[in-house]
């Protein structure tokens, strides 16, 4: 009787799932005739597998929106993460767009403008005086070379040490946030400008010598370029895509010709020793 039911089952299972089939059924025969055919027993199975059908495919609703509402919450709870780190990296590079800029109007393009107009008057100097062995720094030792200059060429003279002595501030008071890598450049422009205003003074005596390496560092401004073409790189970057991680800004590289050579330490007297040596290899290091 058990394997009769599971092949009746078997059956009315098999012709459930055809298209079209009880339809056929229905058409063929009529439904008191059946009905008056049929066992009891078999009308009573039939019920029974219906239910459980109907209960399978209710179970199968439920379980397929229980699914798809776990994969909806599922890729809400994933969109929303990636909104929210997204609004993150927008902030974060947004701040570090205002931190460059802020550094490149108050110290990058301001020191490149004054430091090439006092080259350009430089430049003008040395043309009117079309003196082969001119260097200012050393011709201001001289007290009679100044005095014996053209009114004009004076003010000139006096101009260009005063706008070197406004750069030397100019540098302690904003170049704080630079690059490390120019610390030294700057550090030796600071040093040339005071020297520079200190000669004009004639506070540094008539000998030159002791003082000719005070130049003005030739590979500073194109250093300070080099660094402004990569903050404006960094900025233009971060704007394109400004919810995506770029990482840190990578250093500054300087190109050969703003490279400084190296300066030269002069030779130091080591009391712990009672040796003399470089300024670099000294035991006691001073700032002075």
């Amino acid at each position: 009787m058990a394997k009769h039911r599971l092949s009746l089952a078997a059956l009315v299972w098999m012709l459930a799932a055809q298209p079209g089939v009880a339809q056929t059924i229905n058409a063929a025969a009529p439904q008191s005739t059946v009905a008056a055919t049929a066992p009891a027993s078999d009308q009573l199975m039939g019920k029974d597998i219906a239910l459980i059908l109907g209960q399978l495919i209710t179970a199968l609703i439920a379980g397929t929106a229980v699914w798809a509402s776990l994969t909806n919450t599922k890729r809400q709870i994933a969109s929303a993460n990636e909104n929210a780190a997204a609004q993150r990296w927008r902030d974060a590079n947004l701040k570090e767009v205002e931190k460059l800029e802020e550094l490149v109007r108050t110290f990058h393009v301001p020191y490149l403008v004054r430091s090439e107009a006092n080259h350009n008057m430089a430049q003008d100097l040395r043309d009117r005086l079309n003196d082969p062995t001119y260097r200012m720094l050393i011709k201001l030792f001289d007290p009679n070379w100044l005095t014996n200059l053209s009114p004009g060429n004076r003010t000139l003279v006096d101009e260009i040490c005063a706008t070197g002595l406004a750069l030397r501030d100019f540098i302690e008071e904003n170049g704080g946030g630079v690059d490390v890598a120019l610390t030294e450049h700057l550090a030796r422009a600071s040093t040339h400008f005071r020297m520079l205003w200190l000669a004009h003074e004639g506070e540094l005596g008539t000998d030159p010598k002791p003082f000719e390496r005070y130049v003005y560092p030739r590979q500073l401004d194109p250093a300070i370029r080099t660094d402004l073409k990569r903050l404006l790189d960094r900025c233009a970057m971060l704007r394109a895509e400004p919810s995506k991680d770029h990482g840190l800004i990578g250093p500054l590289v300087l190109s050969p010709e703003a490279v400084l050579d190296p300066w030269p330490d002069p030779t130091r007297y080591d009391p712990v020793t009672g040796t003399s040596g470089s300024a670099a290899t000294a035991s006691a290091p001073s700032s002075h």
